[in-house]
């Protein structure tokens, strides 16, 4: 008796399961799957130095402020924000580690090796800015806005406002602060290149001071001044770094035909 000819359903079914793309994408399910694991563990145990955090953080205030609570638990929901961005920088680094693990797998181990150094490349890229913003950006940033109307007014700010000023303006640093990253990748598959990338440094000025007004916080130029600035020195070490990772050798566009 002949069998029965497959629905398509079936045949489709079958066709992705012999695909290593499916497979691979299920083994990504699994790593994220452990990472949100690790996220939930990393905020639960971080909740219990999410007070030393906190306290740290209000170091950073300038003598003349004072932080008050605005609603009962408003100093609960803070210390759980803090302890899920200390949840988040746990588990962050390890998905990266499963997502490389999943997409070079077959790869030649030199060839594995030398996409995975990415890796502590753009950890340390955004955990420097990020540390750049928290040391040397929101201390003067506040100093500054908080300085307004001194003589007059006694600066009173709500511990969670405080919380979410210092987190957009660390996040946003440690983003910014990939672009060297960004311009290598790029350079390397030819996109960019340093004479291009040097002759519209111009443009690339008025477009940092734009993303710099759209990321800071508060409207005032003081702090869009101190992300502008760091962003503008490393726009400049970007194009060193084009020139390093650019091609050598064989036939390659010329400067006029890319960025």
């Amino acid at each position: 008796m002949a069998q029965p000819e497959p629905s398509p359903w079936e045949q489709l079914t079958e066709m992705l399961a012999r695909s290593p793309w499916v497979r691979r994408f299920e083994s990504v399910r699994r790593y994220l799957a452990a990472g949100l694991l690790l996220f939930a563990v990393g905020s639960a145990a971080a909740f219990a130095v999410a007070p030393a955090v906190v306290a740290d953080m209000e170091r950073k205030q300038p003598e003349f402020a004072r932080l008050v609570m605005l609603a009962p638990a408003e100093g609960f929901m803070v210390r759980i924000k803090v302890a899920l961005a200390l949840g988040a920088a746990i588990a962050i680094p390890a998905v990266m580690f499963g997502v490389w693990a999943v997409v070079t797998r077959g790869w030649p181990w030199g060839k594995r090796l030398s996409r995975f150094l990415f890796i502590p490349a753009s950890l340390g890229l955004f955990f420097g800015g990020a540390y750049f913003a928290y040391g040397w950006v929101v201390p003067p940033a506040l100093r500054f806005l908080l300085g307004f109307a001194r003589d007059r007014l006694q600066p009173m700010i709500s511990i969670n406002s405080y919380t979410n000023f210092i987190l957009t303006m660390v996040v946003p640093f440690g983003l910014v602060f990939q672009l060297p990253l960004l311009v290598f990748f790029l350079a390397r598959l030819g996109v960019v290149s340093h004479r291009g990338l040097a002759q519209r440094r111009s443009y690339a000025i008025v477009g940092i001071a734009a993303l710099a007004a759209a990321l800071t916080p508060g409207p005032d130029v003081f702090s869009q001044l101190l992300m502008a600035v760091p962003l503008v020195i490393l726009y400049e070490v970007s194009i060193w770094i084009a020139w390093l990772a650019a091609p050598r050798g064989g036939a390659r566009p010329s400067s006029t035909d890319r960025v």
